[in-house]
């Protein structure tokens, strides 16, 4: 990664912990302590690591990526994700809110459409590597955090920079796809972002298929070959994936997370938790995620 880009984050971040930038939809994240497989909830991110590498798995494999490769996580996954950092090189990364604003105006700009994207997609999540091109809008969009005016002024035009780079990558057919509306890709992208919105509510796959005009068959076909779940182990899987998440950052009590997330009985969601995690929802280690 380039020197001069690894020398403005290193005089940015000091500790280890996740940061907020002048630019809201960017954060940087340090880490000097490995971590081992652990729940993660993606939601629309594109993540560049200037140091270290980590391991995402899915339940059709592991995706590895570095310093030479990003990952694009295009709709909202539950996945397990494993870090590989050391006091002596940390896992030094970018977190960026993909804003599908600037990717509508990308796409509206390219004119695409559906015939023009030969190439399939499969699953949502993808890696692609990281270009000349790239690094250097990554350069001047960091460089372009050290001051609150130019964040304001250039911020997004620099992520809209960065984000163009990344639709032109060889592995991006799903985000081409996402945004031509009639696509399934994108059918289930919405029914993604609906189970998220709509989590406490009862949402069966008719539902679901029946929302995008689409047979209960297909729609569960898709659904699995896009996110890799079928559409209930995807919505069990959010739900307690965001248990974990509100029991081990906030102080939750174990019923108001069982409620929040839509289970009617609160010793089934003991169960299913334990399950999932190998430790009951009151065992649940806190965390206490910090921005600074």
């Amino acid at each position: 990664m380039n020197k001069k880009l690894m020398s403005l984050v290193n005089n940015m971040i000091q500790e280890d912990g996740l940061y907020d930038t002048n630019i809201p939809a960017v954060k940087l994240y340090k880490t000097t302590t490995p971590i081992k497989s652990c729940p993660f909830l993606y939601d629309h991110h594109l993540v560049i690591l200037l140091q270290g590498h980590k391991v995402v798995k899915t339940p059709r494999g592991s995706i590895e990526y570095n310093s030479k490769k990003y990952l694009v996580v295009p709709t909202t996954l539950p996945l397990e994700v494993e870090t590989f950092a050391t006091k002596e090189e940390p896992l030094i990364s970018l977190v960026i809110k993909l804003d599908k604003k600037i990717l509508f105006e990308i796409f509206d700009s390219l004119n695409l459409n559906e015939k023009d994207i030969v190439k399939s997609s499969d699953l949502a999540i993808f890696t692609d590597t990281i270009t000349e091109d790239i690094e250097d809008a990554l350069y001047r969009l960091v460089k372009s955090m050290q001051s609150q005016n130019d964040s304001k002024i250039l911020g997004e035009l620099l992520l809209k920079e960065l984000f163009y780079r990344v639709v032109q990558g060889d592995k991006s057919m799903f985000l081409h796809k996402l945004f031509l509306n009639t696509t399934v890709e994108s059918k289930i992208s919405r029914s993604v972002r609906r189970i998220h919105d709509q989590l406490n509510k009862n949402l069966d796959v008719k539902t679901l298929s029946r929302f995008e005009d689409m047979s209960v068959s297909s729609f569960h076909t898709h659904f699995k070959n896009i996110t890799s779940y079928t559409p209930r182990q995807y919505i069990k899987n959010l739900r307690l994936t965001k248990a974990n998440n509100l029991l081990s950052n906030y102080n939750y009590q174990v019923n108001e997370v069982a409620y929040e997330i839509g289970y009617e009985s609160v010793p089934q969601f003991s169960n299913d938790y334990k399950a999932y995690f190998g430790f009951t929802p009151k065992d649940t280690p806190k965390i206490f995620s910090f921005s600074k």
